[in-house]
This record gives structure tokens, sequence and C-alpha cells, in this order.
């Protein structure tokens, strides 16, 4: 008697075990040379010497889903222990934990490197992981939890040293007391794609001995003594709780207004893996009565869209054999490789198959209910022609935690998409609209739910509907409708949208026997992966009128069949697509002030929108005329909301109009009003050469280029602010900056202001000749008042500004090497005050820059 699963749907769907979680994924993709410490981990209390230090390069194990990827860790003797907590623990069923690690010396007693911790403790370690040097040979050894556990722990033997073996931890948390299993697998070459039968060591459990952990929460490095310790190099730790690839089989029995096409020959394999970095290929072998042939997947691309070490879930169609004969059981050989197959995989596996039954409703469809028996299409053999990758990046929406998936009754496939979808654009673009007018039951009357058809919405108007009523409420979204004969050709721009955090709804759609039946669901990512071949992860619910269906999943989708290939809706096409843009506001005028007079030949121009939106562009138009006729200047995409004027666009002495608005992928929000203002008759130039400590590279002689201020002061107490401007200081470190208010043969002071770097004042009042000056800070340290300026290059011999002042405060002291370690801490990137080196960075060569300048004491010197 076959395991029946039932799953209730939209249209004809699997139902996804999304169970499986990985809880630790350490890739240690950080600088060389820092402490681990500084990325996620807690030192053990009372180890503080010699602590574990990021070492390159990374390690490499065949298929292992975190292999090559950034670098590694080393482990000596006697030094500091350390541990990372999981997203969550675990306290029912398995842990796995595995990791690649290289012996580089070891010693005839072995001590153990490696752990298991619950989440609330420190000194626990259940499950070690020890190694030795015994006759020759490298021998890897497990213990449960009790060092006592020593006169009775198991070893293997046979491997060498400087070797990467693959190592899988697996602790089994058993009802009862002092009962826990542990096991360890050691791989030498190639990674086993389905647990073995049986493990290298164990399962063992040393009761009465050992007692059990409360929770695996943690994952321990450790270094033992200096007589016992293996030195090491670890990388790559994944922990989850199953292994790397679990497969499970269905036959389907398919219901069109019920009426049931039993036994059908369309089979289903539901494949649960840990996601890797870049691809690999998937095929299978089954071995079942009826079949034509028996290599039913081949060499299809397994893509990861959530990311290496990450678990994923995904559907296979293949054919199963002789449609209408209840299939109990198949013979079945499987792999997972990163290269194609010329051959299929040896058959090495039985298992029973479930059979699940599909009831298939429609949400939305423009036809009736099929009438007499239902004709189901013959499966056929997946059979993929492995293209040149050539486009890997996930395009996503990251704030995924804001986008909500709804439960949705029968028929309510639409009016839950669009609710979603509306909730998600409030939440995300701070949109003013109640929330009333997103809920799923407003959006059934918007979308005349249940007036076209008994049931349901109609897909060809449900779009046209939707604008309506967005119109009608005032709800700043605007919605594009790509139809069905511009899809494919559409779908390039749909990483766009993503980037932007628009919203996009999918229309799916199946015919069989000349009935259309429909589905519509959100769209949250993206990926193309070649000309053919596109990764669509899709939100939705596939499990109406029942609880927990909702899914988030990843949908491989190619343009030459219009077909799905992998993924729930793995043999349906896309009918349609929906965007929905937040409308951008009309944005305010800041800078130049309006009717202002003797502004900078080249001005910053500054903005606001309300409500901001980071994700929104901007146009710069500035004109001789009030209707903007024929504008000198008209800019597009600007990001933020300041822009600093190019020099050599605007005249002296001459009145001139601007004016703003959004962009979004959708188009143009309103202009803004228009301002005016007049730029000064007699402009100062003042050409400045300075180095940045940090941004300066002594091998190239230049600088990352960055904005600076320049400010005038006078030469006399109390040195009062005459005028001031910015410009960016280029690779070569020259800055051409444009001063109104000063005035030819008057002493300045000049003094140059960065965003992260010591104010530096020269060393004596300069004098403008001609409307023209020049200074260069970077030729003598006495350029700088008080010699206030560092060597950064001996030849040619350069002296840059001191960087570190990340509070602007005057000094670099302890505050600022804080700003720089919690910058560190949360991998924080961007254009960012703690990034002394102007890379978008916060590492430890910031953090560098910051203690050295801080042990001297570095601070402002001014008369």
């Amino acid at each position: 008697m076959k395991r029946i699963i039932s799953v209730f749907c939209l249209m004809i769907l699997t139902s996804l075990n999304l169970s499986s979680q990985t809880r630790l994924a350490e890739n240690f993709d950080y600088p060389a040379g820092d402490s681990i410490n500084l990325h996620g981990w807690s030192a053990v209390p009372g180890s503080f010497t010699n602590r574990m230090i990021v070492t390159t390069p990374g390690l490499s194990f065949t298929d292992y889903p975190l292999s090559g990827i950034g670098n590694a860790v080393t482990l000596t003797t006697s030094g500091q222990d350390a541990y990372r907590d999981m997203s969550s623990s675990i306290t029912l069923n398995s842990v796995y934990a595995s990791f690649m690690v290289k012996v580089t010396s070891a010693q005839r007693p072995g001590d153990y490197f490696a752990a298991l911790l619950p989440s609330n403790s420190n000194s626990f370690f259940a499950g070690r992981v020890h190694a030795r040097f015994k006759d020759g040979s490298l021998e890897f050894g497990l213990t449960k939890a009790s060092p006592n556990d020593t006169n009775t722990m198991s070893w293997i033997s046979g491997y060498s040293l400087n070797t990467t073996y693959l190592i899988v931890l697996k602790y089994t948390i058993v009802s009862g007391s002092s009962n826990d299993l542990v096991s360890m697998y050691v791989m030498s070459s190639g990674l086993y794609l389905t647990e073995p039968p049986f493990a290298h060591i164990g399962p063992v459990s040393f009761s009465g001995t050992s007692s059990d952990a409360a929770s695996i929460g943690r994952f321990a490095l450790r270094q033992g003594t200096a007589n016992r310790a293996p030195g090491l190099i670890l990388d790559g730790i994944l922990v989850s709780d199953s292994w790397f690839a679990t497969a499970n089989f269905y036959q389907r029995n398919a219901s069109f207004g019920g009426l049931t096409d039993f036994n059908s020959d369309w089979g289903e394999l539901q494949l649960k893996f840990t996601g890797y970095s870049g691809m690999r290929y998937l095929n299978l072998k089954v071995d079942a009565p009826g079949l034509t042939t028996s290599w039913q997947i081949q060499n299809m691309i397994l893509y990861s869209f959530y990311g290496a070490g990450q678990s994923e879930t995904q559907g296979f169609a293949f054919d199963i054999g002789t449609k209408g004969i209840n299939v109990e059981s198949i013979n079945y050989g499987i792999s997972i490789t990163d290269y194609p197959l010329l051959s299929p995989p040896l058959i090495s596996n039985s298992v029973d198959v479930s059979d699940k039954n599909f009831y298939v409703v429609t949400g939305g469809r423009d036809s009736n209910f099929l009438i007499g028996t239902p004709d189901v299409k013959d499966a056929v053999p997946l059979k993929a022609e492995p293209e040149p990758v050539i486009d890997t990046t996930t395009h996503k929406i990251d704030s995924l935690h804001l986008y909500p998936n709804q439960e949705c009754q029968p028929f309510e496939c639409v009016p839950t998409a669009v609710s979603n979808s509306l909730k998600y654009l409030k939440k995300m673009h701070n949109l003013n609209f109640d929330t009333l007018n997103a809920s799923i039951d407003t959006m059934k009357k918007a979308l005349k739910y249940g007036e076209d058809f008994p049931v349901g919405c109609s897909m060809n108007k449900w779009p046209g509907y939707k604008k309506d009523f967005i119109e009608s409420k005032g709800i700043p979204v605007t919605t594009r409708v790509i139809d069905s004969a511009d899809v494919i050709t559409y779908l390039d721009s749909l990483a766009k949208e993503i980037d932007n955090n628009q919203d996009i709804e999918l229309d799916f759609v199946i015919e069989d026997n000349g009935q259309l039946f429909d589905h519509c669901v959100n769209l949250v990512g993206i990926k193309k992966v070649n000309s053919k071949e596109f990764v669509l992860n899709i939100l939705n619910d596939i499990a109406q009128g029942q609880a927990g269906g909702q899914i988030n999943e990843p949908h491989t989708y190619r343009t030459d069949t219009n077909r799905f290939t992998a993924g729930t809706f793995y043999f349906h096409t896309i009918r349609r697509i929906t965007i929905e843009c937040p409308s951008p506001p009309k944005p305010t005028p800041v800078e130049p002030q309006n009717n202002s007079s003797g502004n900078s030949t080249y001005p910053e121009f500054d903005w606001e929108f309300d409500p901001p939106n980071p994700l929104h562009k901007t146009r710069l138009q500035i004109s001789s005329d009030p209707g903007f006729i024929l504008p000198v200047y008209d800019l597009s995409g600007i990001s933020g909301t300041s822009y600093l004027l190019p020099q050599g666009i605007l005249l002296p002495g001459s009145q001139y109009y601007w004016r703003i608005r959004g962009l979004d992928s959708a188009g143009a929000g309103p202009w803004s009003d228009v301002w005016s203002f007049s730029t000064s008759a007699e402009q100062l130039t003042l050409t400045l050469k300075a180095y940045i400590e940090g941004f300066y590279n002594p091998f190239t002689d230049s600088q990352v280029p960055d904005t600076a201020i320049v400010q005038l002061r006078n030469n006399f107490t109390p040195y009062t602010l005459v005028d001031q401007s910015k410009a960016v200081l280029g690779a070569n470190g020259t800055g051409t900056f444009s001063f109104s208010n000063a005035a030819n043969g008057v002493s300045y002071y000049i003094v140059l202001k960065h965003r992260n770097s010591i104010e530096t004042w020269s060393a004596n009042g300069e004098m403008f000749a001609g409307n023209v000056l020049s200074y260069d800070f970077s030729s003598f340290i006495s350029q700088a008042y008080g010699f206030n300026m560092t060597v950064v290059n001996f030849s040619p011999l350069r002296f840059a500004v001191y960087g570190g002042d990340t509070n602007q405060d005057g000094v670099v002291d302890a505050g600022d090497i804080s700003n720089v370690e919690n910058d560190i801490l949360v991998s924080a990137a961007g254009y960012l005050n703690t990034d002394l080196t102007g890379d978008d960075f916060v590492d430890a060569s910031d953090l560098s820059i910051a203690e050295n300048n801080a042990t001297n004491s570095v601070n402002v010197v001014n008369p």
C-alpha cells in the first residue's frame, strides 16, 4: 500500500518539505591576518593567548558545497579556544557538522581540535574530533564528551599529513539520559551525496561515562596542550540537521474539476540538498516497468539560489513508467557533480514511491472546468544541454522578512498575491495609504472576485481592475503589465526591478485538453544563468484552505520551451508579468536656496524626498530660462539627494533655474518647484594637492579619489571662517576649489577637512593673485602647520594628512578605534567614516590606522 500525500492547490502542485535547515556555514571569507574573534567567533573564557588567525589560501574538496570559498583558519598548540553560535539550537534527532581539514603536524598522544557545544555552555564539548600521529600514519579519533572517554575512544588510521580531508561529525539526540550517539565519517576524495549506511567510527554512546548535551547550538575549535595537540588548517564548517542531499520519489494522481487521472506516468524527484557556490549537474537513472529510457534526468544544471551552505528543496519531473500502472518502488542512481556526465550514474538504491494527489482548481480562469476524462500529457525524460554560464549573479529582495506570504483560501491566489504586493511596498518604501486597502478581502472586491466567474478572478482583467483601484484610492504605486508575447524578452529586465525592491507578480498557466488553469504568485528573486535559463524565486501558498502551505522556492525556467524544468511548477508556463513600483514623490529643493546670490560656479545641489527612499534616482535640470527650453545641464540617474556640479558648466555673474524629479524603473515622478539662483560675478579658484593617509597607495603613487572641504580663514585671531568649498581630490591628489567671498591680495589660512582625517592647516597665510592660487600639502611636511602630516612614500617623497578621526572631534583616540571595531564586527561596507582606506570595506587595515594614530596621540594642530 503506497503512502498518499494530498495537496490542495490552484494548479497541479507538489508539496515540498522545507524543514531541513542550515544552522551554520563558515567559509572564513575574511582578510588574512584577522583574528576570527573579529568575525562572529567568541573566545572561551580564560583563553587569551595565541588567537586563531585567518590564513590564506582556503581549502578545497571535490563536490563539497563550501569548497574553495574564502580563506581558512589555522590552529596550533597552547592557544585560545573559540566557538561560534549557530542560527538556532538542535534539540531533536541528529545534527551533522562537516568541515575540511589539513593536518600539518601531529603527535603521538593526540588531542581533540573540534567539537560541538550546547547553546548555553562554553565547556561541555560534545562529539570531540581528535588527531594524532602513530606508526607513520595520521589517525582521526572520536570521543563523546567526557575526558574519561579517552580510555574507550575510537581511532581510524591510514591518513596522511598535509592532505585535505572532509570530516562529518554526527551527534544524535536519543530520548533518555547518557545515551546520545556520536559518529564520524572521513572522506578522502569526493563527497558522499547521501549518508552512507555505516560510519567510519560509531555510532557510540559511552553510556555511563559521558552525560548528554541538553542541546547542540555551538561549534567549537580548540588548540590543545603543547605535548598533545595537532597543528592544522580548517575550513568550510557546515552544520545542518540533515546530510548533504536526500531524495524522495512520488507518482502523481491528477484531478481536474473532480475527475482524476490515477497513476499517471509523471514522477517527481523531491531533492533536498545543501547549496553550492556556482553550479552543479544533476543526473538521475531509474529502473521501473515501462520505461523506454533509464537516464531520466540528464545533466540538469542544479543552481543554489540561497547560496553555498544553505538548505534548499527543489522538485524535478521524470517519466516513472507506464501510464495507469501503480508504481510501488523504483531502483535508482543519482549524482550531483561539478561536471556533465557522459554516462548515467550507476543504479545503487531502491526506494518506495508515494502517491501525490493533485486537486486542480483555479484562482482565475477564462474557460470552464473539464468535462469528461482528464487527459494528462505523458511525461518525458528531462535532457538538458548545458550551456556556458554567462551570469550567476543572484538578484533577490534582501528584506524578505518584510514580505508577507499570507495563507489564502481556494480560488484566492490572485487577491492574496496582490495583497502581499501592496503590503510589502507599503513597508519597504514607507508609502502612505491605509493598510485596509491592501487586505485580501479588499482585494477580492477590487478585483471583482466572483463577478466575472462564479469564483476566482478573471486572469485577463485583474491587472486592469487593480490599476483602477489603486488610482481611485490615491495609492502611490504604478502598475505595468508584460503580456505573454513579451515575457521571454523582458525577463532580462526583472533583475533591475528586484534590485530596486519593486514587486512582481507572475501568472502561470497550464493547458490541458483545451482548458486553461491559472495561478498567481509573487516573484522575489531572479538569476540569469545563460541565454536559455533563468532561476526564479517564487513565494506563494500551495495548500490553499489548509495551514502551512506557504513556500519560498527557486524554480528553473527555460525560454526555448517556455517551461519550468525544476521546482513546484516544473511543467507550467508563464502567462504574464505584473510589476508594481512606488511612485517617486515630488521632491523639495534645498540648496542653492531660492533667489540666492553669490553662489559658486560649481555649487552643490541638495534636495529631499518625503518619504525618503534611497532606491529612488534623481534627474537634475539647470537652465538659464524658467521654462527649461534649452537646459544647460540635464543629468538622470543621480544616487542620493545631493550632487556636486562639475566645473565649466555655469558662468560667473549669471542667473540660473533648477529643478529635480524622482526616477524609478516604472518612470519619473513629478517635477519639483522651480528655484532660481545666481553665481558670483568673480570666482577665485584654488588648485590644491593633498593625499589622505589610508587612501594613498605608494606602489601606484595614487590614491582613492574622495570628496574634501577646504575652508579659507583669516590669518589673525580668532581666525574667522571667510568661505568654504567642496570638491574631489583626485587620484593624483589634486582638486579644484571655487570661492565667491574671498578676495585677491588677502592672506588666508587654507584648512583641509576630510570625512575621517585630521583637520590640517596650511603652514602660513596664502593669497590669491589674479583670482587663482595653488597650494601643495604633499611635497614637504613643512607645508602643514606644526608639521602635522605623515610620510606615506619615500620615492617619490609624499606626505599625507593623518587618517582615523572617524567622529571628527579633532583627535584620534579610543572612540575612533571603537567605531572601527564595531563596524568590523558587523562586516560593515559602503561609504562610511570608519572606512579609512577608501575601499568601501571596514576591516583590519582600517583598524591599524586608527590604532597607530591613537597610540601616537595624533590631533589637530592649528594657530
